[in-house]
């Protein structure tokens, strides 16, 4: 599961400043023939096995952002939702959150974005940061990867895939 991810180009004017390169890929693969989904979830090998469900499963095509949700992909998919077999990988927290520091490190330091994105500078520094940013109730922000189960749930609540596997690095 060893991938490097392309970078597809960071905005650097502060009105295109959400519209970061992980925005811009599109990937939840989906196989209406076969009623397969997976859900992408960030940093857990999901390129790889996104791309080799599109070079080996009939019918494969991407839906939505990669690192869409399962109630988007719900939404995007209608009443026939209930009948496809869905399923996605997650990693441990703590490596996860190693990952998406160096991620971010080696994305901000290749990029220059402007002052108002500065990447993490140190590992203390970024934990600190991504601890505030979660203790204060925010699910999503650009330096701290979401939660992997706000990817998985339904609408109750509860996981919504079928099988969970576990990426182990």
């Amino acid at each position: 599961f060893r991938t490097r991810l392309s970078r597809i180009g960071l905005a650097h004017s502060s009105a295109q400043a959400s519209r970061f390169w992980w925005q811009k890929v599109v990937a939840v693969v989906i196989s209406h023939e076969r009623r397969v989904l997976f859900v992408h979830v960030h940093r857990t090998g999901g390129t790889s096995i996104q791309k080799h469900l599109k070079e080996t499963l009939f019918g494969a095509q991407n839906l939505g952002l990669q690192h869409s949700s399962l109630i988007e992909a719900k939404r995007l998919i209608g009443p026939e939702f209930a009948s496809y077999f869905k399923f996605a990988f997650v990693r441990s927290p703590w490596e996860r959150l190693i990952s998406w520091f160096f991620l971010m490190r080696r994305h901000y330091l290749d990029d220059a974005p402007p002052p108002e994105l500065s990447g993490p500078e140190s590992l203390p520094d970024y934990l600190k940061r991504c601890l505030q940013i979660i203790e204060g109730g925010q699910r999503w922000h650009y330096q701290c990867p979401p939660q992997q189960i706000t990817l998985l749930e339904e609408e109750d609540g509860s996981v919504g895939v079928d099988v969970l596997g576990r990426f182990e690095s």
